[in-house]
């Protein structure tokens, strides 16, 4: 499913000759990947599931190593969302602690 997501460095051939072009979204200056709802929110190792496409960059620019996983369990993401733009500083401020409250774990 990344994916979907990431960009992919493909190879585009020119009259001038042969360049690197990126197509999608780079996603390697990620610093937080969230999984939200799903199987992988429920199962042991969920997180460390979703750490293993934190690779860097290749072929699809992905996350680096150094990227923290982040599991919502409660379906926050969803609730923020709809919220944001009514109360950008209190979905801020919320999403705040829950992360913080998440890395001390």
């Amino acid at each position: 499913a990344i994916r979907r997501h990431a960009g992919v460095i493909t190879d585009l051939y020119t009259p001038t000759g042969k360049r690197q072009i990126i197509k999608g979204k780079d996603l390697t200056a990620v610093k937080w990947l969230v999984g939200t709802g799903g199987a992988l929110t429920r199962i042991p190792g969920g997180e460390a599931i979703l750490h293993t496409i934190c690779k860097g960059p290749g072929k699809y620019l992905l996350p680096s190593p150094d990227t923290r996983v982040l599991l919502d369990r409660d379906y926050r993401f969803s609730a923020l969302g709809t919220l944001a733009q009514a109360y950008p500083d209190e979905v801020k401020a919320t999403f705040r602690s829950w992360v913080e409250s998440e890395t001390l774990l």
